[in-house]
């Protein structure tokens, strides 16, 4: 992938990402919260990250029971961003959640439709920020996803 890194702000990724999802989160009566610790600047390709963080939402909301909360948190950790996307799914299946991340791969297949491909992608697209993604399970109620992507701070690290 031939990135385009361009600063951007967190909050206007995660604003953004609110404004894209809120037919879908409207449709399910889902509230979609954003919380935010300071305001770290990320050195992005930023038509990939909005991509990569649009699957996620839309999938936690797709998975989120009816009236529920997503909830989107942003924070500097070193020299990272880490963005949270927690939903309630209600939990995944005990298997290695390492499996939802691979193309095609449905966990529960019929809930919520689709072709399994979102979070390959998601992933790819951190992935090539130098950036990691991750799950984890939060059984009887749902999931956080766990993003790291670089600041503007890690520019010649």
């Amino acid at each position: 992938v031939d990135l385009k890194c361009e600063p951007v702000k967190l909050r206007t990724l995660l604003e953004e990402t609110e404004a894209a999802v809120a037919a879908n989160a409207d449709e399910k009566q889902i509230v979609v919260k954003v919380d935010l610790e300071g305001e770290p600047e990320l050195l992005v390709d930023v038509r990939l990250v909005r991509s990569a963080l649009s699957n996620l939402v839309r999938n936690a909301i797709k998975f989120t029971h009816q009236a529920g909360t997503v909830t989107l948190r942003g924070k500097m950790v070193g020299t990272h961003a880490t963005i949270e996307i927690e939903d309630g799914c209600g939990g995944l299946p005990e298997t290695d959640l390492e499996q939802v991340f691979s193309p095609f791969v449905q966990l529960e297949p019929g809930k919520g439709g689709g072709f399994g491909l979102g979070l390959a992608i998601a992933r790819q697209a951190v992935d090539a920020h130098g950036g990691s993604l991750r799950v984890q399970n939060l059984p009887n109620h749902g999931c956080i996803f766990v993003l790291e992507l670089p600041t503007t701070e890690t520019i010649g690290d």
